[in-house]
């Protein structure tokens, strides 16, 4: 009977427990959700152990964040790791200077000297322009102009970025013309135009990319003799990385014959054209450079959003855009909405 009762008791107090740690739970969120710093720190430590709700690496960064956003040191700090190790994210250097830097300038002599500690030992990661950018965020909170500077400077990158685009297009036309003029495949400019964007857009960075490796490994055998043991490194690397790029590029070749043939059947069958459907990851690619996010690191959706608002002064009509520009941030920003929900 005594062992009974004791059998109870534990029960019930192990319920008890579990209902006030719920409970304690949700005051918490309720309070962070009314944007107190604190508990929203503590909310991301309690999704982080898993203490009171289901453990959740996805929803302990949000809170971390938004923590840090409403000026908690210990949030801000814990985030500033987040960026420089991982664990939660991939690491993002540039995220990291920024808090280090917006911590630094409120006078946190730690920051000083965590700041200048990684200047000193990553200072061959660090470029101008990246330091322009940060200084022109920053001051954009309150200066007008800073924030129109760093509009400029997204612009120019952007600029830059989709002239070298629209190059390796018009290459890669050609270069589509010509094959299919030497295989007799009758095709009209309109169809063969439309095979050929199949692959444009997720060549383009590919081929860059191949190029300036390129460039920096003559850059490599050109080396002092007194940094052989880096650049012999860095020459490896690159290596890997254009073995890999030739790869990708030699399964969007194949796949670009595949469209061909299937092409062939479809006129020998139904005399329709056939309607190339570019697949999610080269959507998601575009999207992803239109914005200048990378594939596999993009923001949460609020940044998204901000970055949306700051390319609308680029590519609106009434602006310095057009119609068919602003069509493609429109979609791209579909794009990158639909994959962080499916996420």
């Amino acid at each position: 009977m005594i062992k009974l009762l004791s059998t109870l008791l534990m029960v019930v107090s192990s319920f008890a427990f579990a209902q006030n740690s719920h409970s304690s739970f949700s005051d918490l969120l309720s309070q962070a959700e009314l944007n107190n710093p604190r508990a929203q720190y503590q909310v991301s430590q309690a999704y982080l152990s898993g203490d009171g709700v289901k453990q959740s690496e996805q929803e302990a960064f949000y809170w971390l964040e938004q923590s840090a956003l409403n000026h908690y040191k210990l949030a801000q700090y814990d985030l500033i790791e987040q960026y420089l190790i991982g664990g939660l994210i991939e690491p993002n250097l540039d995220n990291a200077i920024y808090w280090l830097t917006k911590l630094a300038i409120s006078g946190d002599d730690k920051a000083q000297f965590e700041l200048g500690q990684l200047y000193e030992k990553r200072a061959q990661l660090v470029d101008t322009q990246s330091q322009a950018k940060l200084w022109y965020q920053i001051a954009s909170a309150t200066n007008p102009d800073a924030e129109q500077a760093y509009t400029k400077l997204l612009e120019k990158e952007f600029n830059q970025q989709r002239a070298k685009q629209l190059a390796q297009f018009e290459k890669l036309n050609q270069q589509s013309a010509d094959s299919a003029a030497n295989n007799a495949v009758s095709l009209s400019t309109s169809t063969l135009f439309g095979l050929v964007g199949l692959v444009t857009l997720s060549l383009s960075s590919a081929m860059w990319f191949g190029y300036r490796s390129k460039k920096q490994q003559v850059s490599v055998n050109n080396a002092a003799t007194t940094q052989i043991d880096h650049r012999l490194e860095e020459n490896r690397k690159l290596k890997s990385q254009l073995a890999q790029q030739s790869q990708a590029m030699q399964k969007q070749k194949q796949q670009l014959e595949l469209l061909y043939s299937e092409f062939k059947k479809q006129q020998a069958e139904n005399k329709q054209p056939l309607q190339p459907q570019v697949s999610a990851p080269s959507s998601l690619a575009l999207a992803c450079s239109m914005f200048g996010f990378e594939s596999q690191h993009i923001p949460d959706v609020a940044k998204v959003k901000h970055r949306y608002k700051q390319l609308c002064k680029i590519y609106h009509p009434d602006l310095k855009g057009s119609d068919d520009e602003m069509k493609r941030l429109n979609h791209a920003l579909k794009v990158i909405l639909a994959y962080k929900k499916q996420g």
